[in-house]
C-alpha cells in the first residue's frame, strides 16, 4: 500500500472476507496517515479486515489534558475512549462499541488498558483492543483482534432457559448422567467461518460439568434457532496429554545490559529494545508462527492464537543485530545475538524477561557513559563529539588498544591459561582506552609512546578508570591488577 491510502477504502473495497480462517492470522503491512498528520505502520488482519497493529502514533497523555499522576482507575475509561476515537476511521469500529474489560498499573508505572468490542450492547467473542500508556506519558502503538463488520439481530428467539435444555441434551443424551451448570448461559456475538465466509451468530455460552463420568463442555448455542452452533470440551485431552485450548499469550519486557565493572559482576540494565520483533512457534516445528515487537518500553505481548495442549514444548525466540550505533559510539564486528527461550506452554499467559549483556552492549553503554562524564562539569570537553568506533571480537592478539581516534577490544590470554580475557566486558578498560583517545585530541597526538610521556598517558587512562568506579585497582578481572592506591608524592 502507498503512503496515505485511506483506510475507509481500504476496509471497504480492498479486503474480502470471503477466505478460510486459518489457525494464525494473515498479516498485511501499510502505511497511513491519521488525523494529526502522522505516518502510521498499520499491520492488517486480512481475515477480519481489522489492523492487528497500528504503531507510531506519536501520542501522550498531555494532549488530553492529562498528566500520567492525574490519571486513576475512576477517570481511565474516559481518557481511553477520547483516544481510541481519534483513531476510529483505522479501527474501523466506533468507541460507543467498546467496552472498558481492563485498566491496570503495572510495577513500572505503566498503565495496560484494554475494550471488549461489542454489538448492540452483546460483546462480539474474543475481539478485544487495548494500548499500553508508557511510564512517560507516551502512547506508541494500539493493539487488537476485532471484527468491523458485524451484522447481525442482537434479539434473541430463544431464552436462557431454551439454551441450557439444548446443551442439556446434547450433554447428556440419555439421561443418565448428573450435568451441572457451571457457567450459566450469557449472550455473545460468534464469528464463525464457514465455506470460507465469516458468519456472525447470536449465541448462549454456557458451561456444563459432570462428576461422573466426568466431563465438562462450552457450549454455543445459537439465540435463534436453539440449535449447537459448537461446543469443545474445556479440559479436553490430546493425544500426548494435557489440556487442550484455543490460545494464550507470552509478554514481558526485553533489555540490554551491562557489567558495573567486572564481567562477573551482576549485570544492570542499560537500555530497553525498542521495535524488536518477537516470535513465539512450537518447537520443534511450529504450526504458526506468532509475532509482536516491543514498545518504548520494550514491552512485548504476543498472542498464540491456536489450538495447543497445555504444557507442550514452544518456544520465544528473537535475534538482534549488535552493531549498536548512536550519536557519540558505534559498534563495528558485532555479532547478531539469537535468543531462544524453551517453555511449556500455560492454560492462559506466561511471562519472559530477557536482559542480554555482552561485549556489544556493554562497550555501548560505558563507551557512552564516559564520553559524558568528559563532557560534563567540570570538564565540560566537547572535542569527543563524534562518532567513536568500538570494534569488538578482535582477536587472541589484541587486548585493549586505542589509536587516538577509535578504540578496539580482542581476547588476549594474559595469565596462559589458556582462555582469553574479556577485555570487552571490563569497564576499567573501557575506561582506560577511552581516556587515551582524550588526551590524544587534547594534545593533538599522543604525549609520548614511551618513557615519561608515555607513563603519564596510562597514568592518567588508569586514573580517570579508577576515579569513575571508584576502585583503586585496575583490571583485576582481566589479569592486570595494577594498584593505584599509592601514598607516594613527587618531591
Amino acid at each position: 500500500m502507498k503512503t496515505g491510502t485511506p483506510i475507509t477504502k481500504l476496509l471497504m473495497t480492498a479486503i474480502v472476507l470471503a477466505v478460510p480462517l486459518p489457525a494464525f492470522s494473515q498479516m498485511e503491512n501499510f502505511t497511513v496517515t491519521d488525523k494529526f498528520g502522522n505516518e502510521l505502520r498499520v499491520q492488517l488482519d486480512v481475515t477480519t479486515g481489522s489492523p492487528h497493529r497500528i504503531y507510531d502514533l506519536d501520542a501522550t497523555v498531555g494532549r488530553y489534558g492529562k498528566t500520567m499522576e492525574s490519571l486513576s482507575k475512576e477517570n481511565i475509561g474516559d481518557f481511553a475512549l477520547e483516544l481510541l476515537a481519534d483513531y476510529e476511521e483505522i479501527i474501523g469500529v466506533s468507541t460507543s462499541n467498546l467496552r472498558l474489560r481492563k485498566a491496570r498499573l503495572s510495577n513500572d508505572g505503566e498503565w495496560h488498558i484494554s475494550y471488549q468490542q461489542t454489538y448492540n450492547g452483546v460483546p462480539v467473542y474474543r475481539a478485544k483492543i487495548g494500548f499500553t500508556v508508557e511510564s512517560t506519558g507516551a502512547i506508541h502503538r494500539i493493539g487488537g483482534d476485532i471484527y468491523p463488520k458485524v451484522a447481525v439481530d442482537t434479539s434473541p428467539t430463544i431464552n436462557r432457559e431454551d439454551a441450557i435444555r439444548a446443551a442439556i441434551a446434547h450433554f447428556n443424551p440419555d439421561n443418565v448422567i448428573e450435568a451441572d451448570v457451571k457457567e450459566p448461559p450469557k449472550l455473545f456475538i460468534y464469528p464463525q467461518s464457514d465455506s470460507g465466509v465469516i458468519t456472525y451468530f447470536l449465541t448462549y455460552r454456557l458451561k456444563l460439568f459432570s462428576p461422573e463420568p466426568l466431563k465438562e463442555i462450552i457450549y454455543f448455542v445459537d439465540g435463534h434457532s436453539g440449535k449447537i452452533l459448537i461446543n469443545y470440551s474445556a479440559f479436553r485431552h490430546g493425544e500426548g496429554g494435557g489440556l487442550l485450548a484455543p490460545k494464550f499469550n507470552v509478554d514481558g519486557y526485553l533489555s540490554r545490559g551491562s557489567y558495573p565493572e567486572h564481567h562477573y559482576d551482576t549485570p544492570l540494565k542499560s537500555a530497553d529494545y525498542v521495535g524488536q520483533q518477537v516470535q513465539v512457534n512450537k518447537s520443534p516445528i511450529p504450526d504458526g508462527i506468532f509475532i509482536d515487537h516491543t514498545s518504548a518500553s520494550g514491552y512485548y505481548d504476543v498472542l498464540v492464537n491456536e489450538d495447543y495442549l497445555v504444557g507442550e514444548d514452544y518456544r520465544l525466540l528473537f535475534s538482534t543485530d549488535l552493531n549498536f550505533s548512536g550519536t557519540y559510539v558505534k559498534i563495528i564486528n558485532g555479532i547478531t545475538d539469537v535468543a531462544n527461550w524453551q517453555f511449556d506452554a500455560p492454560s492462559n499467559r506466561i511471562s519472559h524477561n530477557a536482559m542480554r549483556t555482552n561485549d556489544e552492549s556493554n562497550v555501548f553503554h560505558h563507551a557512552n557513559f564516559i564520553h559524558d562524564f568528559f563532557k560534563a562539569s567540570p570538564f565540560i570537553y566537547t572535542e569527543m563529539d563524534y562518532q567513536m568506533w568500538a570494534y569488538v571480537h578482535q582477536g587472541s592478539g589484541v587486548n585493549g588498544l586505542a589509536n587516538g581516534i577509535d578504540i578496539f577490544f580482542g581476547s588476549m590470554d594474559l595469565d596462559g591459561d589458556g582462555a582469553g580475557e574479556e577485555f570487552a566486558k571490563s569497564s576499567d578498560v573501557v575506561y582506560h582506552e577511552y581516556t587515551h583517545n582524550v588526551i590524544y585530541h587534547i594534545y593533538s597526538g599522543w604525549i609520548g609512546l614511551s618513557g615519561e610521556g608515555g607513563a603519564m598517558d596510562e597514568g592518567l587512562s588508569d586514573y580517570y578508570a579508577c576515579s569513575i568506579n571508584d576502585d583503586p585497582i585496575i583490571g583485576e578481572s582481566v589479569e592486570i591488577f595494577r594498584d593505584l592506591d599509592n601514598p607516594l608524592s613527587y618531591d
